[in-house]
């Protein structure tokens, strides 16, 4: 066993200074912003921005965070407006698109126009309780989609002025979505469809029932499931769920219940090794 620093935090300073063209210390770094996207790469927000820095060779390049429209982005609604991707999802042997069509999920050859080639996947998406593109997701063998149905919440819009922009002198106006105690929140119900058979499978919610936030659906690589993140309201309950995908059945692989506050942002750290099949995960439990 050994014990060292997992980052040289003077070559981070200057990775960032370079990239940012500003001057970074290693008293000015902010680390209290820092996150591992993977063993060997940490991202950060400085000036206004994120940032992602290889830890091999500490060059840091800028990135912006996708907009979910209809999905939550931390915390019930917090994020800027913006436009969000409508592009059909390629699945990943390039033959077929999953997109939505009047609050529904619908499959065809990709890049056809044809009307009788769409295949329809869902009929219970609503207005009021519809699919969201942005949160569909193929499994790598193409077989099958998962989904969040999406029942909206109170979009409720906080309105500040930036006295110094970056990019101009005048003050600007700028306009985030951002929830606050009491407001309805989003409701997400994962779906599960295989695309063959258009079967679909609505994932009981019995582990999920009063999301703060939940994370976008990911899939295992051997297309045995499909995992997400539960933060419950209060924040009080956290859970790594996997929802199996012959069943459509979710278990908690992981289970935080804390009587007073989990920090699920700054301090949170996971990392799936063998494809799920162990996880290093830091928790707040005694023992």
């Amino acid at each position: 066993m050994e014990k060292r620093a997992p980052i040289d935090a003077a070559k981070l300073a200057a990775g960032l200074s370079a990239a940012a063209k500003r001057p970074f210390t290693v008293a000015t770094l902010p680390l209290n912003t820092l996150t591992f996207a993977a063993l060997d790469t940490v991202e950060l927000a400085a000036d206004s921005a994120r940032w992602r820095c290889a830890l091999s060779s500490f060059a840091c390049v800028r990135f912006e965070l996708p907009v979910r429209r209809g999905v939550r982005q931390g915390g019930g609604l917090l994020g800027a407006l913006g436009t969000p991707d409508e592009r059909p999802k390629v699945s990943p042997d390039g033959k077929s698109e999953a997109f939505v069509r009047n609050f529904n999920v619908y499959v065809r050859p990709v890049g056809s126009t044809r009307a009788g080639d769409a295949v329809m996947l869902s009929a219970d998406g609503v207005e009021t309780d519809y699919y969201a593109l942005q949160s569909l997701v193929w499994s790598p063998d193409s077989k099958k989609l998962a989904a969040h149905r999406v029942r909206p919440g109170f979009r409720r819009e906080v309105y500040y002025v930036l006295s110094s922009p970056e990019d101009q002198l005048q003050p600007k106006h700028e306009t985030l979505l951002y929830n606050k105690p009491g407001d309805v929140l989003d409701v997400e119900q994962p779906v599960l469809f295989e695309v063959a058979t258009k079967k679909q499978a609505v994932v009981d919610r019995a582990l999920f029932p009063d999301a703060y936030d939940m994370t976008a659906l990911e899939w295992r690589k051997d297309n045995r499931a499909f995992t997400f993140e539960y933060n419950q309201r209060g924040h009080q309950a956290y859970r790594v769920i996997e929802v199996d995908a012959a069943t459509g059945r979710a278990r908690a692989v992981i289970n935080e219940e804390v009587p007073t506050f989990f920090e699920y942002s700054a301090k949170r750290y996971r990392f799936d090794i063998a494809d799920g099949r162990e996880t290093v995960w830091m928790s707040e439990r005694d023992g």
